[in-house]
């Protein structure tokens, strides 16, 4: 919770709003790890799955994260109330009356439109992908660890093949407007070596343990293999797109030569988020 907030922080910090407005909105945030309050209940279980006798209960099995995310991410209504995702819609309704208040410090309506947009999308996209990190953390480490290597696999060989051959065959860049040094051949060729390496380490079931068994049906497989590697690239640039409309390189100096949180937590997010859609199939 505290990272997803720093995180947040980072991303936002760059929208001209009044800093005190945007540390509201980072401390804000954190309602999406809170609620539903049901989660922290000992008669609804969730989160006492989870936590027990003073640790954490590594090795959930898949039927008891599945609900777990369900009951505390998207679904489930709270106790406070019978609407489900409420800790989204008050962050949602909070966040752009913050906004609205201080829309003075917003040059013009443009520039007002502009960064509203880009802390929505964040203020909701990164405290719930840092919550589902959580969970895959807890249910095993070997799913949070292919989870890490399918962005820097795509990437590794994207650089690569891009280093030697970009722009030979095809001669314009991949997002030209994003990232000028993407090229079409880096990306096709992080793309096929990403899907490999999502259908030998996800596809292919290397034993009956729930630890490492991630995808467990034919539809799952095939739409892992063809959607991660590639939501893996839309990640990356959709967060090269936030900070090139921010006019800044890197969301903070927090990791000396690699930026901030977001800017090694791009892709992973991504990834964690669709991979959860893709185990409810």
């Amino acid at each position: 919770m505290f990272f997803s907030a720093w995180a947040l922080y980072e991303v936002i910090s760059h929208n001209q709003n009044k800093r005190s407005v945007n540390l509201v909105i980072s401390l804000l945030s954190t309602l999406i790890w809170i609620i539903p309050i049901n989660w922290f209940l000992k008669d609804w279980g969730t989160f006492w799955e989870m936590y027990s006798n003073g640790h954490w209960v590594y090795g959930l099995d898949r039927d008891t994260l599945i609900s777990i995310i369900k009951n505390t991410i998207f679904f489930k209504s709270n106790a406070w109330s019978g609407a489900p995702g409420l800790g989204l819609i008050l962050v949602f309704l909070i966040t752009t009356f913050l906004l609205i208040v201080d829309v003075k410090s917003q040059k013009n309506a443009k520039n007002w439109f502009k960064n509203y947009f880009i802390t929505i999308f964040a203020v909701i996209f990164i405290p719930s992908s840092f919550k589902l990190i959580f969970m895959y953390n807890v249910m095993s480490l070997y799913w949070l660890f292919i989870l890490f290597l399918i962005p820097i696999v795509c990437d590794s060989f994207a650089y690569l093949i891009g280093r030697l051959i970009g722009r030979k065959i095809i001669k314009f860049g991949f997002a030209p407007h994003i990232s000028p040094k993407k090229s079409w051949e880096g990306a096709i060729a992080g793309y096929f070596i990403g899907a490999l390496f999502v259908f030998i380490f996800m596809g292919i079931n290397f034993g009956n343990s729930d630890s490492i068994k991630i995808l467990i049906n034919q539809k799952q497989i095939i739409t892992a293999v063809f959607v991660l590697p590639a939501i893996s690239i839309i990640g990356d640039l959709v967060f090269s797109g936030i900070k090139r409309a921010q006019n800044i390189k890197d969301f903070s100096e927090l990791i000396a030569g690699h930026g901030g949180i977001m800017d090694r937590f791009d892709s992973l997010s991504f990834n964690t988020v669709f991979l959860t859609f893709i185990l409810m199939i």
